[in-house]
């Protein structure tokens, strides 16, 4: 499991990343803490309702829940999280790991400047395999809706 220092960073240059505010980085870490891994989706999911947001903002220092449910809608535009219905909130694969984030000991974060930028992230987990995610959309410099930034090899990379 990533020691919270580690996380905490992690947090943080994917905000950077998504243009949202540091402040944020303790909301996403208690989300985070209290998620779990759901099989079925493949991916980290939450569900957060009045107590809980009370719970995040305790343990994140917050006097509010409401900024709490600001991190929830931030985080769902910049497509850290998804919606799946009121209350109920799934993390993004490509930066959260397809498996549970309890089993992550290591995440690498590269990113590539050309005429497209592309981000890289890497899991490792407990059990020493790697998982090489992607964002699934486009960043700063791609065209809408173009997968290339998906699935590059190290050739592609040093060309």
């Amino acid at each position: 499991m990533l020691t919270e220092k580690a996380t905490t960073g992690y947090l943080a240059a994917i905000l950077q990343e998504k243009n949202v505010p540091e402040k944020f980085v303790p909301v996403l870490s208690g989300i985070l803490s209290r998620s779990y891994y759901n099989s079925d989706a493949g991916c980290m999911e939450i569900v957060v309702n009045t107590y809980v947001k009370k719970e995040i903002a305790k343990k994140a220092g917050l006097k509010t829940p409401s900024p709490v449910g600001s991190g929830l809608n931030k985080f769902v535009e910049c497509n850290l999280l998804t919606c799946v219905e009121n209350g109920v909130y799934r993390f993004h694969p490509a930066y959260f790991g397809s498996r549970p984030w309890a089993e992550v000991q290591e995440m690498r974060i590269q990113k590539y400047f050309g005429i497209k930028e592309i981000i890289q992230i890497l899991a490792v987990y407990a059990d020493q395999t790697e998982t090489l995610d992607c964002p699934a959309e486009p960043t700063e410099g791609t065209k809408e809706g173009s997968t290339e930034a998906q699935n590059i090899s190290e050739e592609e990379i040093s060309e």
